[in-house]
């Protein structure tokens, strides 16, 4: 009674063998690249309000 279960793992494997990783590694990326610009606007603003 079940013919979506075999269809469904399948997909969900293929989501999680080629997607995360690479979303996985992409995003530390981003949040990382994404913290250091933050770091860096405020330092610059802490600077530029100071100087």
């Amino acid at each position: 009674r079940r013919p979506r279960p075999s269809l469904e793992p399948r997909a969900e494997k293929r989501m999680e063998v080629q997607e995360p990783p690479v979303l996985s590694e992409e995003t530390k990326l981003l949040l990382v690249l994404s913290g250091e610009a933050k770091l860096l606007l405020v330092t610059s603003e802490k600077t530029t309000v100071k100087s």
